[in-house]
């Protein structure tokens, strides 16, 4: 029998998928054997447990979530301090309270996994403050995203130490690309001390793990988070708050500083676009900032273009006639960072453009909030005036696989190199794909084909699985020329549809504003729901224009027919109809049947049916009509 109770410790590593979780855990367990096998060579018992097995496990739950989905791995083991003769057997799985430590890859799957229990009351959690949608987040059935605050203060309420840190936010702010936040986690689990394990085995998993330059960048971002955690903890020694936590716990774009702003985006266009695009951009908001605003007078004059030099920026800013307010210049300035890392600088002119219109609306309706500018401007970058589709797509990929992202060398039980091939599954369908062909082409083939545009309807959806090897010539010079060939994009059918929709939205927006200030700032935040891809954000649309044609007509109808300025029944009416919309999938078919009823009630004379049928849906008091 064992003379005393072993001390095991159980990592969970709650992460996301397709963002590299499963390293984070394979390389703790490398550490945690590199460090027994010290331990037992100081105790000359290297040769006990050369062959054991039973001291360390595990396991991952892969291939079980889509990209960007929940997925989790986990590591248990005996304390590398302790070597037992007996043989060890640890519980598979982990249970109510068994979990040390939990080294969470994004916040909401922490908070997820410590709702379940497993971890103890003074477990520690190290978290990356970096947020993935949730599916929930992503559909119409949320009003907004869920606030970190509110999620960090329940996971504190759950464990004994909380530990978070925004590690991409982190990895850029020191030139290296996101993907290296998993190492800079391990860094900060090295610096918690939360572990029986040395700095030391933690680079030699990395070294063992990976190769060559792979391996050199994978150390220095492990030096990152290491040297973040020890600074901030020797800096922070009284502080209530155990352990390190990211000063950056706000969401809420307008509550983060403009530098904060400044710089995150401008080091998004560096490894985008370029050097000359972020200093661009870096000098467009600082004039902002200093009132030379954009120049709105402008139609036909592209004054960001890429063929532009910096004095053109300069000259179009000073030349304006209206200063941004201040309340929505760091939402500009986010949006304009969007925009030149999605499409360039045209596409950041058509931005600004259409912002300052809204804004000289709001400055002749408004109340001085200027609510609906702040909307309009926030759900344009946001949602609108951005999309995912195949240049983007080869875009991103294509950069990923010139700056380093083939695979590190590996080697079999007998030490032989083994051949890896990295391959990117995409799903297009026919929208996506024939949405590349530019406008003209297309107009061209339905004059010659009177039925194509009804044909492509039909088979819009249709598409098949295509694999790319990105460890390949061939397969990276694919993604190569399509992402040169991104300059089309601008002129293609899925640009012209967007771009068309996005005029819908603004004169929506325009012309209810012009009739009630508050029902133009309902309508503006509801495109907050326009989401998801493909036939999803086709029907998000589809909704956006049903509330506009149907619901806010028939409601002005009948408020202007009783004579109610303050609007109450089509506000009370487009707040139904979106809590339908939002709550059920087929709710577009219910939000007509709804308008019809109210409709029919008005028709008939019984407007008290109307107020009642609003009042019970808890949506306006009786007593306003």
């Amino acid at each position: 029998m064992l003379k005393s109770r072993l001390k095991i410790y159980r990592v969970l590593v709650p992460s996301v998928g397709g963002q590299g979780g499963g390293t984070i855990s394979e390389i703790l367990y490398r550490a945690v054997i590199i460090e027994r096998e010290k331990v037992a060579e100081a105790n000359g018992m290297l040769d006990m447990i050369a062959y054991r097995t039973d001291l360390e496990y595990r396991y991952m739950i892969p291939g079980l979530a889509q990209r960007n989905g929940s997925v989790y791995s986990a590591v248990a083991f005996v304390s590398p301090l302790e070597l037992p003769e007996q043989r060890v057997i640890i519980a598979e799985r982990f249970h109510t309270a068994s979990v040390d430590v939990m080294v969470a890859q994004e916040l909401a799957e922490a908070v997820r996994f410590a709702g379940y229990g497993l971890l103890k009351t003074d477990s520690t959690a190290i978290v990356n403050e970096h947020r993935f949608l949730t599916t929930v987040e992503k559909m119409p059935i949320t009003k907004s995203l869920v606030a970190m605050d509110e999620q960090i203060s329940s996971l504190k309420g759950l464990v004994g130490r909380y530990i978070g840190v925004d590690a991409h936010e982190l990895a850029i702010a020191n030139g290296m690309k996101p993907v290296y936040a998993n190492t800079i986690l391990l860094g900060v689990l090295a610096a918690s001390n939360a572990l029986p394990i040395s700095k030391e085995s933690y680079i030699a998993a990395i070294e063992e793990r990976f190769s060559g330059r792979v391996m050199d960048e994978n150390i220095k971002a492990f030096e990152i988070g290491y040297k973040h955690a020890m600074d901030y903890n020797n800096n922070n020694k009284d502080d209530d708050n155990d352990g390190l936590h990211s000063k950056r716990k706000v969401s809420d774009i307008t509550e983060q500083s403009m530098d904060e702003i400044l710089y995150r985006s401008s080091r998004r266009i560096l490894l985008s676009r370029g050097k000359k695009d972020a200093e661009r951009y870096v000098e467009l908001v600082k004039a902002l900032s200093n009132n030379n605003i954009y120049n709105n007078d402008s139609d036909n004059n592209d004054s960001y273009n890429n063929n532009s030099d910096n004095k053109s920026s300069n000259s179009s800013s000073s030349n304006s006639n209206s200063n941004i307010p201040d309340n929505i210049l760091k939402i500009v300035a986010e949006g304009i960072g969007q925009m030149v890392e999605f499409e360039g600088w045209h596409h950041a002119d058509m931005y600004m453009k259409k912002v300052m219109d809204i804004i000289e609306v709001d400055r002749e309706r408004g109340d001085g909030t200027f609510r609906l500018s702040k909307a309009y401007a926030m759900h344009l970058a946001g949602r609108l005036m951005r999309w995912e589709g195949p240049f983007e797509v080869a875009r991103i990929k294509s950069m990923k696989s010139s700056r380093g992202m083939l695979p590190p060398r590996y080697r079999d039980a007998y030490g032989k190199d083994l051949i890896v091939r990295i391959e990117a599954l995409l799903q297009p369908n026919i929208e996506e794909m024939y949405g590349m062909v530019p406008k003209r082409i297309h107009d061209m083939i339905c004059r010659l084909i009177p039925s194509w545009s009804e044909y492509l309807e039909r088979r819009k959806y249709d598409g098949k699985p295509i694999s790319i090897d990105l460890t390949s010539i061939g397969g990276y010079l694919k993604l190569w020329l399509l992402w040169k060939l991104s300059f089309l994009n601008r002129y293609s059918v899925r640009y012209h549809r967007e771009m068309g929709f996005v005029e819908y939205f603004t004169k929506a927006v325009k012309d209810l504003a012009m009739i009630d200030y508050e029902l133009a700032c309902m309508v503006a935040d509801y495109a907050q729901y326009i989401r998801g891809f493909a036939h999803i954000r086709a029907s998000n649309i589809d909704s956006f224009k049903t509330l506009v044609e149907y619901v806010v007509m028939k409601g002005l109808e009948m408020d202007n027919a009783l004579a109610n300025k303050e609007y109450n029944i089509t506000k009370a009416a487009l707040r139904a109809s979106m809590n339908m919309i939002a709550l059920d999938g087929e709710g577009k078919d219910k939000v007509i049947r709804f308008m019809d009823e109210l409709y029919a009630s008005f028709m008939n004379g019984e407007y008290n049916k109307i107020y009642a049928r609003l009042a019970l849906r808890q949506l306006v008091p009786m007593s306003t009509y």
